[in-house]
């Protein structure tokens, strides 16, 4: 689950990367865009944010944990991310989860986008809208998201949680001693390099040894390691648009229903066997 506004651009590449790797790892994964925000459909005028969003991911869950048998899915939540993810696994159980230089209370990531929206708005606007690096939301959903509080919440995690600490920020203590008050296996790791990871989207750089800690942590557990097209998730509404890579991995676009809208999705996983040489490419959608 990605961060919000400008660090959604800012992470882009990083979650990207991440996803191949895990999928050439032979894991399955799902990237969204929440409703209202990326490639999903909806605006910040029509879209019921943060209900919308919640709703979406706990949608994304449903998916993985009815389309793939076996082991419970897992969340990689980046800074707000984590805490979205939290909310929706009080509802949905997972196996694992991996919160990235998480946000513990969401005051903490909405004054970032207040504090945006102060320099590049009118003082005078009265809108009813923030907006930070090109993104909105409504003053309501911005107080509502504020009120979340990793302490308040109780995500039905099955086994392990891995805090990654961005160096660069507050360490987020309150993650690792709350997911421990719930039983959960605590492993931490800290980032040098978040910095990098999240200049400039021209500038960023990949945090490659977070990238493989991540990878290798999940690999340490049973998880959705099953042939991507073996079993057509949602096959109705999966695109055409896939592509092979030269290492195998696949993916394929796709559109969940949330809500009565589409939510945008990104399968990585590896290729249906036999389907495809490993050079063999089809066409995809220009953004990924």
């Amino acid at each position: 689950l990605p961060p919000f506004g400008f660090e959604y651009t800012h992470a882009h590449r990083s979650l990207l990367h991440l996803a191949d790797r895990l999928a050439t790892s032979g894991i399955v994964t799902l990237r969204i865009d929440y409703l209202g925000a990326g490639d999903s459909s909806g605006d910040e005028s029509t879209v019921d944010v943060p209900h919308a969003w919640f709703a979406g991911a706990r949608a994304a869950l449903e998916v993985l944990a009815t389309s793939f048998p076996g082991p419970r899915p897992s969340i990689i939540g980046v800074r707000l991310g984590a805490l979205i993810g939290a909310v929706v696994a009080e509802k949905i159980q997972i196996d694992s989860m991996v919160a990235w230089a998480p946000a513990s209370l969401g005051r903490e990531a909405m004054r970032e986008v207040r504090a945006l929206h102060l320099v590049s708005v009118d003082k005078d606007d009265e809108s009813g809208f923030i907006e930070a690096g090109g993104y909105r939301l409504a003053e309501s959903a911005v107080d509502r998201l504020s009120a979340l509080d990793v302490a308040n919440l109780a995500p039905d995690l099955a086994g392990r949680c891995l805090v990654v600490h961005a160096t660069a920020l507050k360490r987020e203590q309150r993650w690792s001693d709350r997911m421990a008050e719930l039983g959960a296996d605590v492993d931490e790791w800290s980032q040098d390099d978040f910095e990098q990871m999240m200049a400039e989207p021209q500038y960023t750089e990949l945090p490659e040894d977070t990238l493989t800690k991540v990878v290798t942590w999940l690999g340490q557990q049973d998880t959705h390691s099953l042939d991507l097209f073996d079993v057509e998730p949602y096959a109705s509404q999966v695109s055409d648009h896939s592509r092979v890579n030269p290492v195998g991995w696949t993916e394929r676009h796709a559109s969940i229903p949330t809500d009565g809208r589409p939510l945008a999705a990104i399968y990585t996983g590896p290729p249906r066997r036999g389907a495809f040489s490993s050079m063999t490419h089809t066409s995809v959608q220009p953004s990924r």
